[in-house]
């Protein structure tokens, strides 16, 4: 979900180049493509896209086209704020990757399948199709990240009062189903993250909590290492501490820590809408010091593009 810091909250985007010999068209699609990669955060967020644009004139190789596709729509979901434009080349990647058993290409899909779920929800509010498009990322690459990312989702269903205490059950019981499998997948990877693994504990720690499985909550919680946790864990961190009725104030700092660096008010808003719809912070949204983190920014044209840089680039390195 688009709430880490962009990784909400975004991934980033990976370029692989294929074992054979690059055509003189795919030769030059690299070169623009780590121009690209290269121009992230500058400050005009178009020349980026403009360099993006050149690499996928020259792309012929698939798997070379496919990482292109996915960085215009990371530059426009997360530069130049256009979510038509992301949504287009999201759908692209989709289009064109239908049935496809590589794995680098079914994970760049999955990758843009969780990217169309992030920006669909914060910019349209659509749950259901959001959730589909968190599902569809799951079942075309199942990795610890996208089951945590289903899972915080059916979380956040599961703690709607409007739903029956039946439905939501059924919700936090597929979250923390979800939750035991990212760690369960973890735990296979051969290089595993400190971070990561800290993060997938953490969100089994609220799943359980939720559920009143205080007992095996403990149990998760004195395996978690909370000083490994890093800043794209911090939204998950606010809603532990809502459960656990820590002080409203506290919480509000720990959101603007993963709210402020985003660069744009159109990327802030959306980590806003997360915020105001969150089930956990509905008591809090009335108070002052809670106004900045659920009061959305006017949007001018000046403001988006701003030069503002993102927390995290993609990298320009090849790798397989």
């Amino acid at each position: 979900m688009q709430r880490r810091s962009s990784r909400l909250p975004l991934a980033l985007v990976t370029l692989v180049v294929c074992a054979s010999p690059a055509a003189a068209g795919d030769r030059e699609a690299r070169r623009f493509f780590e121009k690209a990669v290269e121009k992230w955060n500058d400050p005009n967020p178009n020349l980026p896209v403009k360099y993006a644009l050149k690499a996928l004139e020259h792309a012929r190789n698939k798997v070379l086209r496919t990482n292109v596709l996915f960085l215009l729509g990371r530059l426009h979901h997360s530069r130049t704020g256009d979510f038509a434009e992301a949504e287009k080349y999201y759908e692209m990647v989709i289009k064109e990757n239908i049935g496809v058993r590589d794995n680098t290409l079914r994970k760049i899909k999955s990758d843009a399948f969780r990217n169309l779920g992030n920006l669909i929800y914060a910019s349209k509010g659509d749950v259901n199709a959001a959730l589909n498009k968190y599902r569809a990322s799951h079942n075309t690459y199942a990795s610890p990240e996208t089951a945590d990312t289903l899972s915080q989702f059916l979380y956040r269903i599961g703690r709607d009062p409007k739903k029956s205490q039946a439905a939501r059950d059924r919700q936090l019981e597929a979250a923390t189903k979800l939750a035991r499998e990212a760690i369960a997948m973890d735990a296979k990877k051969k290089h595993r993250k400190p971070s990561e693994t800290a993060r997938y504990q953490l969100q089994l720690l609220i799943c359980l909590l939720a559920a009143g499985k205080e007992e095996e909550a403990k149990a998760v919680e004195s395996e978690l290492r909370f000083d490994k946790l890093a800043d794209n864990s911090l939204y998950q961190q606010a809603i532990l501490m809502a459960l656990r009725g820590e002080d409203p104030s506290k919480i509000a700092e720990t959101l603007h820590r993963t709210l402020d660096p985003r660069p744009t008010p159109k990327t802030r808003n959306d980590l806003r809408h997360f915020i105001r719809t969150e089930p956990d912070f509905a008591s809090f949204l009335g108070r002052e010091d809670w106004k900045d983190l659920v009061s959305d920014e006017p949007l001018t044209a000046a403001s988006e593009g701003e030069g503002a840089a993102e927390q995290s680039s993609p990298s320009s390195r090849p790798v397989k």
